[in-house]
């Protein structure tokens, strides 16, 4: 009891010193202006106008300034992270073409699922680090057809396929692309050849 009694104390204490430092800085600042103003005051018009002018310019430079390096640091670290991002959904893609292939056939065993099992246990911290929040809701989405279906369910094949065909226009959303004109399964026919067939056995309705 008396610890916290005293870690109350020791609170109230310091947001008292932080109130009164920020007191005496608003104070400062105005006998600073006022200070500036009355030594304006005390000159020439002609020689203070010029001067006040000189000085609201020199300060809207300096903030421009500020606000253009803030501005360019910001783009900067987002470039750097899109670079990254790259990076990662690239590796990210080749590993998961290998999987995808094996399951394209309609086939799902259990070699295949620990195959999955370990590759998304080895990617869920660099998608934590570098997925956007609509490519892990969709990627999460994707474990979940895969750990609450059943493996004998003869669709579950086309399940995942069609999942991971919502995850790749969601990685490619967040990479700036415009897909309005592309289908389902549109992006997985690039490397899988009988998603054709694939689409044909299983209306989107049945999924």
């Amino acid at each position: 009891m008396k610890i916290a009694l005293r870690g109350k104390i020791l609170a109230i204490f310091l947001v008292l010193i932080a109130l009164g430092c920020l007191f005496f800085l608003g104070w400062g600042g105005y006998l600073l202006f006022k200070f500036i103003w009355l030594g304006f005051e005390e000159l020439d018009k002609r020689v203070a106008i010029p001067l006040i002018t000189l000085s609201v310019i020199a300060i809207i430079i300096a903030i421009t300034l500020i606000i253009g390096k803030r501005l360019d640091k910001k783009r900067e670290i987002k470039q750097q992270q899109r670079t990254q991002k790259i990076d990662f959904y690239k590796e990210f893609l080749q590993d998961w073409s290998n999987i995808l292939n094996k399951i394209s056939d309609k086939s799902f065993n259990k070699k295949i699922d620990d195959e999955i099992r370990n590759f998304t246990i080895k990617t869920s911290w660099k998608l934590i680090l570098w997925g956007g929040e609509n490519v892990i809701r969709e990627y999460t989405r994707f474990r979940e057809i895969r750990e609450l279906s059943d493996p004998n369910d003869r669709q579950l094949a086309y399940k995942l396929l069609d999942q991971f065909d919502i995850l790749l226009f969601e990685i490619r959303k967040e990479l700036g692309h415009n897909d309005k004109e592309l289908g389902q399964f549109d992006l997985l026919s690039l490397y899988i050849t009988d998603i054709i067939t694939l689409r044909l056995e299983n209306p989107k309705d049945d999924k």
